[in-house]
């Protein structure tokens, strides 16, 4: 079965702040039920589809929008999003089919995903399936890279008379 993505793209380099028109919202048909290993162009046997339920829009994603930035060649997650590339960041979905054994339809992940409505992930890489008995919203696990790294430094310190100490 198919559906329509819609998904969103830049239209050019963003080297100033950015504004609505400088991105653009795209559309493709994409195979939601897996028949074959061949249903997305014979990559991998391993795909995982996924229907984005929240993605974290960081600021360190203003940086990969930009012409030239010192963070393109440091780490494969600022890499440069360049002009109708779909934009991937952090985010939580919820399976949809998988030929990856470590995850199964229904399931809630979080990981790379892209900014649109579904996200096909190649070999299952970069998710973690979500522990939802744990009750909390599933929008928290969307923070991001910067939303995570914040988060664990609250829940980890506790401030004391204008310092700070690890919790015990």
């Amino acid at each position: 079965m198919e559906v329509r993505n819609k998904y969103v793209t830049t239209k050019n380099h963003i080297d100033g702040a950015p504004n609505a028109s400088d991105f653009c919202i795209c559309e493709e048909l994409v195979s939601v039920k897996l028949q074959t290993a061949d249903d997305h162009e014979g990559n991998s046997d391993d795909v995982v589809v996924v229907q984005n339920l929240y993605v974290s829009i960081d600021p360190y994603q203003i940086n990969r929008m930009k012409t030239h930035s010192c963070s393109h060649n440091v780490v494969p997650a600022g890499s440069a999003v360049l002009p109708g590339q779909v934009i991937s960041a952090g985010g939580v979905g919820r399976v949809v089919d998988s030929a990856n054994p470590n995850f199964k339809a229904g399931d809630v992940v979080s990981g790379s995903l892209n900014w649109g409505e579904y996200t096909v992930v190649k070999g299952g890489r970069f998710l973690q399936k979500l522990d939802t008995s744990l009750g909390f919203p599933l929008s928290y696990y969307a923070g991001g890279v910067l939303g995570l790294s914040c988060g664990q430094r609250c829940h980890g310190c506790c401030p004391r008379q204008d310092k700070f100490y690890k919790k015990e």
